[in-house]
């Protein structure tokens, strides 16, 4: 018998008061024994905020949405999975906010006629790639660039790029940190 590997296809996590809503969505989860939502003060050390026991039924993916209580100070969360085997996968880390894009980070000018600077706090060092995708449908470009842990101040020039509505992820460390911005071009 061959075990098939857990694959989180979505992860989402919205801070709404003294709550974070979280919504994931796994495929094989039959091999998912649990999902143990966790938080973070500085996107390193992480505490359990709250287990979710997988579905007994046997389904090939699992959607789930919850809201959990969170104290304050906790900026930081992810999703700690274990499978059946015992075996831990970790989702990305998401910084928390209210919005599609953290309070804390800004992106300017929006909307913008080619030069955009983003300036964004990051809990983990490496490689950092942006992606720009046009809201219509498809990948328009990819940069990679080095990435800080703490304060960044980033530069993404779309002079090139035809007037429309555009998705901006910023993602470092292979997924470790995952963020995404909405922008408009004229």
């Amino acid at each position: 018998m061959v075990a098939l590997t857990l694959k989180l296809i979505s992860f989402q996590a919205l801070r709404q008061k003294t709550a974070v809503w979280f919504s994931w969505t796994i495929e094989e989860s039959s091999q998912l024994e649990q999902v143990i939502q966790e938080g973070s003060v500085d996107g390193e050390n992480f505490q359990a905020l709250h287990l979710s026991s997988a579905p007994s039924d046997g389904s090939a993916i699992w959607s789930n949405e919850l809201f959990t209580p969170v104290p304050d100070e906790i900026r930081f969360v992810r999703l700690k999975m274990i499978s059946r085997l015992q075996e831990q996968h970790f989702s990305p880390i998401l910084l928390l906010g209210s919005s599609i894009s953290a309070n804390t980070d800004r992106l300017y000018p929006n909307p913008t006629s080619g030069n955009l600077t983003l300036v964004t706090e990051v809990p983990v060092s490496g490689i950092g790639e942006i992606k720009i995708l046009h809201l219509g449908g498809g990948m328009v470009r990819t940069h990679k660039l080095p990435i800080q842990k703490g304060a960044n101040r980033l530069s993404i020039d779309l002079r090139d790029l035809p007037k429309g509505i555009y998705l901006i992820q910023l993602s470092v460390s292979n997924g470790a940190f995952t963020r995404w911005y909405r922008i408009s071009k004229y």
